[in-house]
């Protein structure tokens, strides 16, 4: 999950996922999908092999003022069911004086990872 905390409205907003494969087999991230059109992701579209990572980048669009909690399904050749990951924070009405980018801490693990 990622918190953005607190960001102005039309500041804009990126986060990204980083995902290792621990795996022997090649990873691979078939598609992703979000909760609402607020969002938008892009992601490794190759395998990723053995201690290689996966990024998903999940842009949020700011416009709307208040507190928001987006899902970010990451759909893999691993399991029949996403990975979900989270972001969240609250838009304030004051103008945006500096863009967020962010990155996670590294989701490493044997895949599936399921939360």
């Amino acid at each position: 999950m990622n918190d953005f905390g607190v960001v102005s409205k039309n500041q804009k907003t990126v986060f990204k996922f980083k995902i290792i494969n621990l795996e022997s087999e090649a990873f691979v991230i078939w598609h992703v999908t979000v909760s609402c059109g607020c969002t938008s992701p892009q992601w490794t579209e190759k395998p990723v092999k053995e201690n290689q990572k996966a990024v998903v980048k999940v842009k949020y669009d700011s416009t709307k003022i208040g507190a928001f909690n987006k899902s970010v399904f990451v759909y893999t050749n691993f399991d029949d069911r996403p990975m979900k990951l989270i972001i969240e924070g609250a838009v304030v009405g004051d103008e945006a004086t500096s863009d967020i980018s962010t990155e996670s801490t590294e989701l490493k693990g044997n895949l599936p990872i399921n939360n």
